[in-house]
């Protein structure tokens, strides 16, 4: 979406979270490359009312390491699935899972 859709989206309706600035592969990325592009990506999207610090892998790839960040930098690591191109390990799976709390 272009920032002018974004500012349209009715927030009783839709919350923004992140999938990366440059939609990267993460395995693909030193730890430090991606949290350049979280930052820049955070930076974005932030100042919208409807924004979550939720972080959903492009490719539905992470490491440990990065979950680790993500963590530290008070976001939620979340993984996505989709057909063939996604493969998700059950380990990772659990652990984003354990991060998320339901209130």
């Amino acid at each position: 979406l272009t920032p002018s859709q974004l500012e349209h989206l009715d927030p009783s309706l839709f919350t923004i979270g992140m999938h990366g600035y440059e939609h990267y592969n993460s395995l693909q990325l030193s730890d430090e490359d991606f949290m350049d592009n979280v930052d820049k990506d955070m930076a974005l999207l932030s100042n919208y009312p409807n924004f979550i610090p939720f972080f959903c892998f492009p490719y539905g790839f992470a490491r440990d390491s990065q979950l680790k960040l993500l963590r530290e930098a008070g976001m939620v690591p979340v993984l996505c699935s989709g057909g063939d191109n996604y493969s998700v390990d059950r380990v990772i799976y659990r652990q984003c899972m354990d991060g998320v709390k339901l209130n």
